[in-house]
């Protein structure tokens, strides 16, 4: 786990560093990615809703709405088809422009049929949730527990008590393979295919105010380090 130091700015006091812990965000593998997705072909609704938060990296609240927070969700008015381009509604109603994937457009089109105006997805975020949980079972991806007394993450189903604190008071972390670890495989993806690059691109599409926000998914992969390396030292 991944841990970094910052510095903390106290209003009429000198900035201070301050020891924070830093978690790196999961997200799905390639092969993890086409099993989960392959697991829900049958159910053209949620196939079409994992295809977008793969290839689109939306706030699940974005794509399908939440009364509780306010998000609208995603409606077929604010889809340019023929330019492939979407318009999101984030955090605070912001408003943002994403360009989607071809594929991702046409199981949108599949999904709507003859049907050209009103809310793409009547499901909520819990709804999504899930199934979520029930999609990576059916595609046999590792399932991990969670100590309750002191919150280890990433423990194997067979162990039977926590490495960590001895505690055998296990609980099923379902946030594992949740619709926000797809938004964190879109732009992990992003960073890794564009690298530093691409953060830019990847803050854009993600809707974050600050860049450093983004820069952790640089963190999530080596490849971009074993380049600079090569070119640095001649190393292949």
């Amino acid at each position: 786990m991944a841990e970094s130091s910052v510095f903390v700015k106290r209003k009429g006091k000198r900035s201070s560093r301050k020891h924070v812990s830093r978690k790196l965000p999961y997200f799905f593998r390639e092969n993890e990615e086409q099993a989960f997705l392959k697991a829900c072909e049958k159910c053209p609704r949620d196939h079409c809703i994992w295809r977008i938060l793969f290839d689109g990296g939306f706030r699940i609240a974005e794509l399908v709405g939440d009364k509780r927070t306010e998000y609208r969700g995603l409606y077929v008015e604010d889809i340019d088809f023929a330019s492939r381009q979407v318009r999101i509604f984030g955090k605070g109603r912001k408003e943002r422009m994403l360009i989607m994937s071809k594929r991702a457009i046409d199981e949108i089109l599949k999904w709507l049929g003859d049907r050209r105006e009103g809310k793409i997805f009547d499901i909520t975020p819990r709804m999504v949730q899930k199934l979520a949980w029930k999609y990576a079972k059916e595609a046999g991806l590792p399932i991990h527990m969670q100590c309750k007394k002191c919150g280890q993450r990433d423990i194997p189903e067979e162990m039977k008590a926590c490495p960590s604190c001895g505690n055998t008071k296990l609980v099923h972390e379902h946030g594992r393979w949740s619709p926000h670890k797809a938004r964190h495989t879109h732009l992990t993806k992003i960073v890794e295919k564009g690298g530093r690059d691409a953060l830019v691109v990847a803050q854009e599409r993600a809707g974050h105010v600050s860049l450093a926000t983004t820069s952790i998914y640089l963190h999530t992969s080596t490849e971009y380090q074993k380049a600079v390396m090569e070119k640095v030292y001649g190393e292949s």
